[in-house]
């Protein structure tokens, strides 16, 4: 876990930032796409190498992409509101946009699972999904600032106009990599009341960092320090403006090298551990709940800790972007394109040993979004808001449904071991 969040971190993700600079992509396109990517590579892996070994051990690669569903657009997004210094304002057509793409591909699975077996056309459609969010990303803007330009001569519109493009301004920071995002004093951030003369409230969380620092000061000591000692003399550390910027190929390509092999071992004992339980009498279902509960819990950590580190900074709405775009490339890209390749080189479907289990997982998954979407965008609705909030109230509310459906989860599972 330490490994893959040192190398994506500070590696993969500093020379993905250098390519999307040479290219000359916006900041949206480029977090929807090579950003995502560089966060969700890990769990894209355990798919493609689990569908490519087939048998039972597909259902260790879905169940590592379900519950990287629910750790990242469940947990993370919960567990930011909570630290937050104040509630996370994400702009309502951004978190509609995201939410929807990724409803799309959860109500596809279930459909496709629903016959015990995924197909090539199956897969191409989770593809096109996908497909259509960049495109959504890519043209949206155009077609807003074609608008505005026929009606340039409309102050109303050109008022509005101005508006747009400072929204425009804050879905790129939505994305923008967490060095480049300035800090924001939690302390001032929690001052904003609508009565001046009302004291300062506290900071939330001042308590838990006191209790917190040091151990995470010891953790990164111990455990961190020498992981990143080791990488920084096998990986040349490239970032934008640094005199080794040219260097992001060999970069990338090492990066992706050592996350495959990591990736590669930690599927290989997976596997082996499925392969103990189902020895020992458990049933093939022991492989989802390897993948949601350990795999997708292990690969998920980094994105944790990176939507936190943005969060304390006062960014928690680039961290719920970050966590959705990621998550919308993990279920259509990196689970269906595996799916059509295989459909398409053999011929054949690609069956599913424990469709039911999975079934039920992706569908209390789907409703957890939905509850999470009446949460936040229901209220803005309502109020006439631009923007949807996750607060403290809202985040452990999300917290405590996402921690109960996982337990029925596990209590499923365990009874269709008997």
């Amino acid at each position: 876990m330490i490994c893959l969040q040192t190398i994506a971190r500070n590696f993969l993700i500093s020379s993905l930032e250098v390519l999307c600079v040479k290219v000359g992509l916006k900041e949206d396109v480029a977090g929807a796409t090579f950003m995502a990517f560089g966060s969700s590579i890990s769990v894209m892996l355990i798919s493609f190498i689990t569908i490519y070994h087939g048998g039972d051990y597909i259902d260790l690669g879905i169940g590592s992409v379900v519950g990287a569903g629910f750790f990242c657009s469940l947990i993370i997004p919960a567990v930011c509101a909570m630290v937050s210094a104040k509630p996370i304002e994400i702009r309502r057509d951004i978190f509609v946009r995201d939410l929807v793409f990724y409803l799309l591909c959860l109500v596809g699975l279930i459909i496709f699972i629903a016959d015990k077996t995924l197909y090539a056309m199956e897969g191409l459609y989770l593809l096109v999904v996908y497909i259509g969010y960049i495109i959504y990303i890519v043209l949206v803007p155009k077609v807003q600032k074609t608008f505005r330009s026929r009606q340039a001569g409309n102050d109303a519109v050109n008022n509005a106009s101005l508006l747009t493009s400072a929204f425009e301004e804050e879905e790129d920071a939505a994305y923008a990599p967490i060095d480049d995002l300035p800090d924001v004093n939690p302390d001032i951030a929690v001052e904003e009341a609508v009565n001046p003369a009302e004291a300062p409230a506290p900071a939330r969380g001042s308590v838990m960092k006191t209790v917190t620092e040091p151990i995470a000061k010891g953790y990164n000591m111990v455990f961190v320090a020498p992981v990143e000692w080791l990488f920084n003399h096998l990986i040349p550390k490239c970032s934008i403006g640094t005199r080794f910027e040219y260097l992001f190929p060999i970069t990338m390509v090492e990066s992706l090298l050592f996350i495959f092999l990591i990736t590669f071992v930690t599927s290989a004992v997976c596997q082996r551990w499925q392969k103990l339980l189902e020895g020992v009498g458990f049933s093939a279902n022991i492989g989802t709940v390897i993948g949601m509960l350990l795999v997708a819990f292990v690969l998920c950590m980094p994105d944790m800790k990176y939507d936190l580190e943005m969060t304390r900074k006062g960014h928690g709405y680039a961290a719920v972007n970050n966590a959705f775009s990621s998550q919308v490339m993990v279920m259509s890209l990196g689970f269906g394109l595996p799916v059509m390749i295989y459909g398409f080189a053999t011929h054949e479907g690609l069956a599913v040993p424990s469709y039911k289990l999975v079934i039920q997982s992706v569908i209390m998954l789907s409703c957890a979004v939905i509850v999470f979407i009446l949460m936040s965008l229901v209220p803005s609705i309502i109020s006439k808001d631009k923007n949807c909030k996750l607060d403290d109230l809202r985040g452990k509310i999300l917290g405590g449904i996402t921690f109960i459906l996982i337990i029925v989860f596990f209590v499923l599972s365990l009874k269709k071991q008997l």
